[in-house]
């Protein structure tokens, strides 16, 4: 019969999941984390206009996917920061 030793040896031998996403590089840090806090998404100014562009031309979907790519963002974020930007580009600057 196998002793409790037997199995924490095949147990120290197994690769965790981690490692094992980690070794299939399934498990990377996106290159504009979101915020986990505040769930921000700061995205530099190219890459902001990169997304007004497909909002143009493929609408919400491609825009909240790339937006999703870029920072590693959930759905529900992803589509915040997109409807922001839409928002920002509808106002208009008061006149005076």
């Amino acid at each position: 019969m196998p002793s409790l030793d037997d199995f924490d040896d095949k147990a120290a031998k197994k690769p965790s999941l981690l490692d094992a996403m980690q070794s299939r590089q399934q498990f990377t840090v996106p290159p504009y984390p979101v915020d986990p806090k505040t769930e921000k998404i700061r995205l530099p100014g190219k890459l902001r206009q990169e997304v007004r562009e497909l909002l143009k031309q493929g609408g919400k979907p491609a825009a909240m996917k790339r937006v999703m790519q870029l920072t590693g963002a959930g759905l529900r974020v992803a589509k915040d920061y997109v409807d922001g930007l839409v928002e920002t580009a509808v106002k208009k600057p008061k006149k005076k």
